[in-house]
């Protein structure tokens, strides 16, 4: 049976508020009986008082006793946030939900899903709160509101270790239905992170997942004279198609570029270049982050991503953009944000994509899976109702239609039964990103992970552009953690 998403008395009262914004209905004005209103909405007497009785509760009209309803406002505040303001009811729980530094269309998109939210359970509002990027790399805004106590309700986040490590995020195994939903979501994008017990707990669910690949412009590396219609790549041919692009474009394209590899600015954009320097061997934590940092892997893939930097004539600023326009012609660790921006524009690229290459031409390396989880935040919760609130919200984000609509930006959703949002208009590469997200490995996400990738980023963005060697890069990074950071790692380095 068809679900009714908009009670009746909604539909009175919003008729009505619309009409005093159109300027049809004024101050003073007496509205029809309700007997009459009843009969013009065909609906019960009873429906018709629910609305009014609403439309009171918010000053909107004033009835008196034998004489009738009255509209007592000049005109109905706009709320320009809340789209679905004027056909929602009043509710008993109002939580905020948090998304991080979205753009205007993600942001429409949530306030969209919370009216429709609202729509279905009239008791519960959710605001969508924006949550900007930190100013400091190495700071988190999530962990300043904890701090201070100003957290919403549930939030949108990535590498929420450090959240759990204070107990910031409820555990979520024993929500109703916790299991049902685990069931049905990809299973390496979902682990367990210690609380501040050193208890191990689910604290978030991802919404979205991607992996990275690499992305040709195909139509560049022709006329560069390179032939790209192999399936598989290995490392060497990698190079010797990023070195002639580098020569084509210095001397016959001096407006294009040959390569752009992510440059970390603090901690951002070394996620990207996972697939590079780690294996999959070491152990999502601490000690296996420093074991990659140890590693013959990630001193080869340092290497050879400064390599590719050397030889390619690589872009630096606004380079994923000018990929989608077509004066790129190699994304070394690209993922779908490129493969949107060119879906908006007229101009249309020929693209091609490649598994991340290793050493052996017909046995690519798996690609490190990234995600976006969301979590309810303990110190927001005030109540059981406003648990069970946030709880009925991930809920509702994870349902079939709301994933396939969450994934609009082109990354994956994490339900395993639905379907990519390219997956019909570019096949030839969501074949390629689906299986590298099939066959990929789960990211780092352990305590204080940030501080810990400050360091090393600013290392590597000094190796990538030629300033230190990597050994220099590694080196480096071990010594700031020995001196800088926990005594876990201090005493890893004096005994390995």
């Amino acid at each position: 049976m068809r679900k009714k998403y908009m009670p009746l008395y909604i539909k009175i009262k919003s008729n009505i508020i619309n009409r005093i914004i159109s300027g049809e209905l004024k101050r003073g004005d007496r509205l029809p009986p309700e007997r009459e209103l009843a009969e013009e909405f065909d609906v019960s007497r009873i429906t018709v008082v629910g609305a009014l009785s609403e439309l009171v509760s918010e000053g909107i009209i004033k009835k008196i006793r034998g004489s009738g309803s009255y509209i007592d406002c000049d005109d109905v505040d706009e709320d320009y946030n809340d789209i679905f303001s004027h056909i929602s009811s009043t509710p008993t729980t109002e939580i905020t939900f948090g998304i991080r530094n979205p753009s205007p269309q993600y942001e429409l998109l949530l306030k969209t899903l919370a009216g429709l939210f609202h729509l279905e359970n009239s008791e519960i509002k959710v605001k969508v709160e924006r949550i900007p990027l930190a100013s400091n790399a190495d700071e988190d805004i999530y962990l300043a509101k904890i701090n201070s106590g100003k957290t919403p309700t549930v939030g949108e986040f990535i590498l929420h270790a450090d959240y759990a490590a204070v107990d910031g995020l409820e555990p979520l195994e024993n929500m109703p239905d916790f299991q049902r939903l685990l069931a049905s979501l990809h299973p390496k994008c979902v682990y367990k992170t210690v609380n501040a017990d050193n208890e191990k707990h689910i604290h978030a669910l991802p919404m979205q997942i991607n992996a990275r690949v690499v992305i040709a412009n195909v139509d560049l590396l022709r006329q560069a004279g390179i032939d790209p219609s192999t399936s598989l790549i290995d490392r060497a041919t990698l190079l010797e198609w990023v070195t002639k692009l580098g020569r084509y474009t210095r001397t016959i394209q001096p407006d294009h570029y040959g390569v752009y590899v992510e440059i970390p600015e603090g901690w951002h954009c070394i996620i990207g270049n996972f697939p590079y320097l780690w294996s999959g061997q070491c152990r999502n934590s601490l000690d296996g982050f420093i074991k990659m940092l140890s590693s013959d892997y990630c001193l080869n893939g340092l290497n050879f991503l400064a390599e590719l930097i050397k030889v390619g004539n690589p872009a630096y600023q606004n380079a994923v953009e000018m990929f989608a326009i077509g004066r790129v012609g190699l994304l070394v660790n690209g993922s779908t944000w490129p493969i949107m921006l060119h879906e908006l524009l007229p101009q249309k690229v020929n693209m091609k994509a490649f598994f991340i290459p290793s050493d052996e031409k017909n046995k690519p390396i798996p690609s490190v899976l990234g995600s976006s989880s969301v979590g309810i935040f303990s110190h927001a919760i005030k109540n059981d109702a406003e648990r069970d609130a946030a709880w009925q919200w991930i809920k509702f984000l994870f349902r079939k239609k709301q994933q396939y609509l969450l994934s609009e930006n082109f990354t994956y959703p994490t339900l395993t039964d639905v379907p990519s949002i390219f997956q019909t208009s570019r096949p030839d590469l969501h074949q390629v990103f689906s299986q590298a997200t099939i066959n990929s490995i789960p990211q780092f996400d352990f305590k204080n992970l940030r501080h810990t990738l400050n360091i090393f980023g600013g290392e590597m963005k000094q190796c990538l552009t030629d300033k230190i060697t990597a050994e220099q890069c590694i080196e480096n990074t071990l010594d700031a953690l020995k001196r800088n950071f926990h005594a876990q790692l201090a005493s890893y380095y004096l005994t390995h």
